[in-house]
């Protein structure tokens, strides 16, 4: 089904599968960067926003950073820009078919 249409059942299950699948990355690289696809779910395609919005209540610039990670040593850059260097940068996009994400 498509991201939009899945149950909470659904999403909590793709939410484990995505979580094993980064900490199986973090046991051949240390730091992984991942922008989420539709077959993800969609949980990790809006949560900068739903972190941002938290972050405004909290006052705290660190809890949005912790709360868009899955684990430790991962980082979700959907709609952000994560610089690497001096002019180098890594940024995540996503198209999906629906204006509602």
């Amino acid at each position: 089904p498509t991201p939009f249409a899945r149950t909470r059942e659904e999403t909590s299950g793709l939410e484990g599968l995505l979580t094993a699948s980064l900490s199986q990355l973090e046991s051949i690289v240390c730091r992984v960067v991942y922008c989420p696809g539709s077959s993800d779910p969609i949980t990790s395609m809006v949560a900068d926003a739903l972190s941002s919005a938290q972050a405004s209540l909290n006052h705290s610039k660190r809890r949005r950073s912790e709360s868009q990670r899955l684990t430790p040593n991962s980082r979700n850059i959907n709609r952000q820009w994560l610089p690497l260097a001096p002019a180098l940068g890594c940024a995540g996009l996503v198209y999906l078919d629906s204006t509602d994400v």
